[in-house]
């Protein structure tokens, strides 16, 4: 792996932590997403007053 692939990583998984935590410490609930591919199933889901935790960052890793 490229060692820049590896700072990116890095950058993205210390940036989803500290929303985290800043949530977390502010009692603020968050609703996690993708890309949206599984939007459809189940049943309608229309949050008010969540913040959104993006995923799209760490698509790929298997680690």
């Amino acid at each position: 792996m490229a060692q820049a692939q590896v700072a990116n990583g890095d950058a993205a998984i210390a940036a989803l932590a500290e929303q985290i935590r800043a949530a977390g410490a502010d009692g603020r609930k968050l609703r996690i997403a993708g890309h949206g591919s599984k939007a459809g199933y189940g049943e309608p889901f229309a949050p008010s007053g969540l913040d959104v935790l993006d995923m799209r960052a760490n698509a790929g890793i298997v680690t």
